[in-house]
């Protein structure tokens, strides 16, 4: 972490330094708590600050702020293109400048290059996302001294791809200056500029080869179903040394698309930024998520000011505060409210887990490591299905805290038959499958056998103290690993009696930091599927369920499971964990 950034200010100053100034006073008050925003975002500005100073030290990248500054300028030198402003010359927001600042500010030392080739902005609706895309088109095509660019505005719709490239059009069409000195031609469907033979586009739907894109706009990313426009983009736009590929979105309703994917993957770099030793750094990819932390009420005034950096400006303070009102009378407005007003994936808003505390609880994978549990309890939690389906087995690893409450590790494994995994269809599948957190089984049907002999090895590897299983399609199955290792089986019946104490254990363990996992991505999908309503007069849960069928909670209940079993035997109802039991 840096104490006394280098600021801009003590660098050479250039005739647009202001945004450069501004840029860097948003980062201090984020991290001084002066201006309110989510953990990510106060880690967003830690990154700057950090790069200042490795760029200081001889870093190869290194801070331009003309270009910077010069490229704020430009934006506001564009009208708003509807609304009371009409007309009006855009007036950019100390976050927004400290967007536009980083994106193109960080050149390369030696190529002078744009440092970013990727920018992954997700802000909550009414904060302005389609024109900032639409000014980020307009410079990528006309003003980035690139003959014969070619920027798409790429979304899963013609709609939604016009929607970026309306704005753009609007600007040109309401600028007089752009068509006579910059010689820009507006058409239904394009920007050209006959002198340099740049133009901007629409694009939508899936793989499109034979383009050599400058420059991407990707709207809405979180409805793109798979990322197929998204790849084929990406690999044609390495023709260009300095090409932007520009992810701006809201949170959307389901986190096994590309979109919540690409959130993760920047989640990790900025975790980086907070401990350096998860060695999980991407300095091309820059990142900025707008959202609530964890320990924030999402029914207050502050959430909404965390997750909105334009709360008051493009977005009317008392309609925002008066919607998240009716979304605490009216349940059913809930989701729809938290997700777009407050960027929370509307599949986690629904989730029985609070999942950011869950998302809290991942530690990295080179950090938590199986090997590094072989001397401790385990308990193998094992959720069968039928031959088609999604089946997980669980290793469970307990161990006492200094105040005897029981910390609790968690290794997810999830099997697929071959044939439904690389379904098409299921684009997320393959990314999963690629990335080994998925195991497909050769065939039509799942392969038992591998499972089992899976499941023998970690018996013979680990301290095993039971396999726990629900016998509906795991009987056989247990049966032969308890003959081959003579493991301990048992049975934990799918009901409420067996499985809402681990619920609550769980969720418990969760919230008070007594439980980690590795991120497992199938993992975190199947828990954030669950859905539970609790027995008002108990306070008991009932069955944990989805609410449709191809939301699968397999792997999650696994984990139940072997919560179930683990609860009693190490803890019993005392909530603390019995030395001499542990022992054993």
């Amino acid at each position: 972490m840096t104490s006394s950034p280098p600021s801009p200010e003590s660098r050479p100053q250039s005739p647009f330094s202001s945004y450069s100034t501004r840029a860097h006073r948003y980062a201090l008050g984020v991290l001084d708590r002066s201006i309110p925003v989510g953990r990510w975002i106060r880690l967003a500005a830690q990154r700057y600050l950090n790069d200042l100073d490795r760029s200081a030290a001889g870093w190869k990248y290194t801070y331009d702020q003309t270009k910077a500054n010069a490229t704020c300028a430009l934006f506001e030198l564009f009208p708003h293109e509807k609304g009371e402003l009409m007309g009006q010359a855009v007036r950019l927001g100390d976050w927004q400048c400290f967007l536009f600042c980083n994106v193109f500010g960080w050149i390369n030392r030696e190529t002078g290059f744009r440092r970013f080739s990727e920018a992954f902005i997700l802000v909550p609706k009414g904060n302005g996302k389609s024109p900032m895309a639409a000014w980020v088109t307009l410079k990528l095509a006309f003003f980035d001294g690139v003959k014969g660019a070619e920027v798409y505005n790429a979304a899963t719709t013609l709609g939604q791809a016009l929607e970026v490239f309306r704005v753009a059009h609007a600007i040109v069409t309401m600028t007089p200056v752009l068509q006579t000195r910059f010689g820009i031609q507006a058409s239904v469907r394009s920007l050209y500029q006959p002198s340099t033979r740049s133009r901007v586009l629409p694009i939508m739907g899936k793989k499109k080869d034979g383009k050599a894109p400058s420059g991407v706009t990707n709207d809405e990313y979180h409805e793109a179903p798979d990322d197929l426009l998204y790849d084929s983009l990406k690999n044609a736009m390495d023709k260009r040394p300095e090409s932007l590929m520009f992810n701006i979105s809201t949170a959307g309703d389901t986190i096994e698309g590309p979109c919540y994917c690409m959130q993760e993957s920047v989640q990790d770099i900025l975790l980086n930024v907070e401990d350096p030793t998860t060695g999980f750094e991407k300095d091309r990819m820059f990142g900025m998520i707008y959202d609530v932390d964890a320990d924030v009420d999402w029914t207050t005034r502050l959430a909404c000011v965390m997750a909105n950096p334009n709360f008051g400006v493009s977005m009317d303070e008392e309609k925002t505060l008066e919607s998240q009102a009716e979304a605490v009378r009216n349940s059913a407005k809930q989701n729809d409210f938290r997700c777009k007003r407050q960027n929370f994936w509307a599949q986690q808003t629904a989730a029985w887990m609070n999942m950011q505390s869950w998302a809290l609880c991942k530690k990295d994978p080179e950090v938590l490591k199986e090997e590094d549990f072989l001397d401790l309890p385990c308990y193998l939690g094992s959720d069968l299905a039928s031959t088609l389906d999604l089946s997980a087995t669980i290793k469970l690893f307990v161990r006492p805290r200094a105040d005897g409450r029981p910390i609790y590790t968690a290794f997810a494994r999830a099997y697929l038959p071959e044939r439904r995994a690389l379904d098409p269809a299921r684009q997320y599948l393959q990314g999963w499958l690629h990335n080994g957190f998925l195991i497909a089984t050769e065939g039509g049907a799942i392969d038992y056998k591998r499972i089992e002999d899976d499941t023998v090895l970690d018996v013979e590897t680990f301290q095993v103290r039971m396999l726990c299983f629900d016998a509906r399609y795991a009987g056989q199955y247990a049966q032969q690993v308890s003959a081959r290792t003579g493991v301990i089986q048992t049975v934990i019946a799918p009901s409420a009696e067996q499985l809402s104490p681990a619920m609550k254990e769980l969720e418990a363990a969760v919230e008070e930091g007594r439980f980690e996992h590795d991120g497992h991505p199938v993992l975190t999908w199947c828990m954030a599927n669950i859905q539970a309503r609790s027995n008002q007069a108990t306070g008991n849960y009932h069955m944990p369920s989805k609410d449709r069928p191809e939301k699968k909670i397999d792997v999650a209940v696994a984990l139940l499971i072997a919560m179930a079993q683990a609860r009693f035997c190490l803890q019993g109802d005392s909530g603390f964990i019995d030395p001499e039991v542990f022992s054993v």
